[in-house]
C-alpha cells in the first residue's frame, strides 16, 4: 500500500518516500510487466530519494527527541543536527538535495542556535 503526503504532517513526506523505496523492485516489476517505462523513476532519482531518507530520517529522530525533552536537551540536540545537516554537503550527489539540506540547516540555525548564544 502506498503512502500519501500530509501538508500538516511533514514526516509523511519522509514516509511516503521511504515507501515507495521500499517498494522500488515491485515498481519496476509492474512497469515490466505493463511495457510502461515511464512508471519508473531513474538511478539518480532514486538516489536522489535515498539521500533525502538520510536527511529527514535525522530530521524525525531529532524532532521526536524535542517533544520529549526540555531545553537544556533541545539544544545540544539542535546543535549536532545542525552540524550533521551543515557537513552532508561533502555527499550529496544532487542540487536538489543539497537544497533541502541547506534551507534544514538554516531553519535549524535561525530556530535553536540563538538559544544557545542567550546561556
Amino acid at each position: 500500500m502506498s503512502l500519501k503526503e500530509v501538508s500538516i504532517r511533514w514526516n509523511s513526506t519522509l514516509h511516503m518516500i521511504a515507501r515507495l523505496s521500499e517498494q522500488r523492485e515491485a515498481i519496476a516489476e509492474y512497469a515490466f510487466n505493463k511495457r510502461d517505462f515511464t512508471l519508473t523513476l531513474t538511478d539518480d532519482e532514486w538516489d536522489m530519494i535515498d539521500e533525502l531518507i538520510y536527511i529527514l530520517n535525522a530530521v524525525e529522530d531529532i524532532s521526536k527527541l524535542f517533544c520529549a525533552s526540555g531545553i537544556s536537551t533541545v539544544i545540544p540536540y539542535s546543535v549536532s543536527l545542525h552540524k550533521l545537516i551543515s557537513h552532508y554537503s561533502l555527499k550529496a550527489k544532487n542540487d536538489d538535495v543539497d537544497n533541502v539540506r541547506t534551507r534544514l540547516a538554516e531553519s535549524i540555525s535561525k530556530r535553536f542556535l540563538p538559544k544557545l548564544e542567550q546561556k
